[in-house]
């Protein structure tokens, strides 16, 4: 039977995964159509060196120790959210993220799936609405 992480990374949305120390651990198919970076690309290294991800205030989201990851790691799970970044040749996305906190024996072990779909033509579309209205 597959491990969870092997199931999540057949999810169709982008899915990348990291561990305690928030190297990222899986990148699948889709993560990589959508931001496109290469598997080999992101592997081992820190996620908030390769999302870099900001909010609405252009605040940084995405550092090391994390609000996902302090909230995975104190309550076992974390909020959805969108962030804004860019891809791998430099265009402007917006995301929305949902985690799949895995558990492990020990808490220092926890693994923290992150499941993401480009939102950025929804994003625009409620600006441009907003504008008009």
């Amino acid at each position: 039977m597959p491990d969870v992480l092997e199931l999540l990374a057949r999810v169709d949305e982008g899915v990348y995964a990291v561990d305690g120390e928030q190297r990222i651990v899986l990148w699948n198919q889709r993560a990589q159509d959508i931001l496109g970076y290469d598997r080999g690309e992101v592997v081992g290294r820190p996620c908030h060196e390769i999302i870099a991800g900001t909010d609405d205030y252009c605040l940084a989201v995405c550092q090391r120790d994390c609000l996902v990851m302090r909230a995975a790691r104190v309550r076992g799970r974390a909020p959805s959210h969108e962030i804004h970044t860019r891809t791998k040749d430099g265009r402007e996305v917006w995301l929305h993220i949902s985690h799949v906190v895995v558990p492990a024996a020990r808490d220092s072990l926890v693994t923290v799936a992150h499941i993401f779909r480009d939102v950025t033509a929804e994003r625009q579309s409620r600006a441009a609405l907003k504008r008009v209205i």
